[in-house]
């Protein structure tokens, strides 16, 4: 009878297993190869090994686009490559980009991640792995480094506190503030007490190496060849003769509160009818807005051209120079004869001063 059953029990196995077979069904997987569904990430699990930044902190009104997607930045949210967050009126945010290294962003500013790039507003790095960051008119190089970048109304300012910040041809920044101006100009400062200030971040830049909140000494001026020498222009056609002036302007090399200047008035071509040119150093120190007076002295005003020499009117007297926002110098010229003459002359780049010169 056992026997029995047990062939009874293997013939119903048998036939049970060939009708699942003739049907093309598949057997049930066993327990032990079944997966259990994984829980979703709580925001704190939200950082991922892929990531180029994680917010850190954030106060007041801070937006994060992401994947395509705009939404509210929160602690621990992960941010990829061209990503961007946005701090709004009295908002801020902190990210964390690994190994100890922060940006903190203040009010509206908005910065895209990867290339770290500021549109707008203001923000403070302390990182020590090289980085590229940009402003609509600055291209920076990073090398660990300590320092803030602000850029509103075309203007951008970096401020380095510890490390290098190359601003391109040379440019290196260490212990100073420099100012790029909308068309590339480039002006060092000294750091100032401004510089040091945060209403959102005082009490944690303080932890930040070269800033305990007060200036740390004044820096060195910088040397004369990293200060960029502003040329201004203004050319008409009198009489079917070209006239113009270049006006150079120049940091003293020995003096920070006087600023060096270059004459040159010209007839039919810059590279060769040299009428005028006159070097001086006024009391006035180098920077975008300047006011002062050089004497306009007669030194002969021969003119050297294609056609041999001539001697041309003028005469002695004072120029009064104007700069202002550092884009435009006006130029006035009073004669002892009585004369004057007024030119409004604009700032132009080394490219165009090396194209208006190269007949040289």
């Amino acid at each position: 009878m056992r026997t029995a059953k047990i062939l009874t029990l293997a013939l119903a196995l048998v036939m049970a297993l060939a009708l699942a077979a003739c049907s093309g069904a598949s057997p049930s997987p066993s327990p032990s190869r079944s997966r259990s569904p994984s829980p979703s990430p709580s925001p704190s699990q939200v950082v991922d090994t892929a990531r180029a930044a994680a917010v850190e902190d954030t106060g007041g009104d801070v937006t994060a686009e992401t994947g395509g997607e705009v939404m509210s930045a929160f602690p621990g949210l992960a941010l990829q490559r061209d990503d961007a967050i946005a701090t709004r009126e009295q908002s801020w945010t902190s990210l964390e980009l690994g190994e100890g290294q922060y940006i903190l962003i203040e009010e509206n500013t908005e910065l895209r991640i990867g290339n770290w790039a500021i549109a707008e507003g203001k923000a403070w790095f302390n990182v020590n792995t090289p980085l590229e960051v940009a402003t609509p008119n600055a291209s920076l190089s990073v090398r660990g480094t300590v320092f803030y970048i602000a850029h509103a109304g075309g203007v951008t300012r970096i401020a380095v506190f510890e490390g290098t910040v190359s601003a391109g041809d040379g440019y290196d920044v260490t212990g100073q503030a420099l100012e790029i101006d909308a068309i590339g100009g480039k002006t060092y400062y000294e750091l100032t007490d401004d510089d040091y200030r945060s209403e959102y971040f005082s009490e944690r830049l303080r932890d930040w190496p070269g800033l305990s909140g007060e200036p740390g000494g004044q820096p060195q001026q910088p040397p004369t060849n990293q200060r960029e020498e502003m040329a201004f222009h203004f050319s008409e056609t009198r009489e079917g003769v070209l006239f113009g002036v270049f006006v150079w302007l120049n940091p003293s090399s020995s003096d920070p509160t006087k600023t060096g200047i270059v004459i040159n008035e010209y007839y039919d071509d810059p590279s060769f009818g040299k009428m005028f040119e006159y070097y001086s150093t006024a009391d006035a120190a180098y920077g975008d807005n300047m006011s002062f007076s050089v004497p306009r002295i007669d030194m002969g005003d021969v003119m050297w051209n294609e056609n041999g020499t001539g001697t041309l009117p003028a005469s002695d007297g004072t120029i009064y120079l104007t700069v202002t926002g550092g884009s435009a110098l006006t130029y006035n010229a009073v004669y002892n004869n009585g004369g004057s003459e007024t030119y409004v002359l604009s700032r132009i780049t080394k490219t165009e001063e090396a194209a208006l010169f190269d007949s040289e």
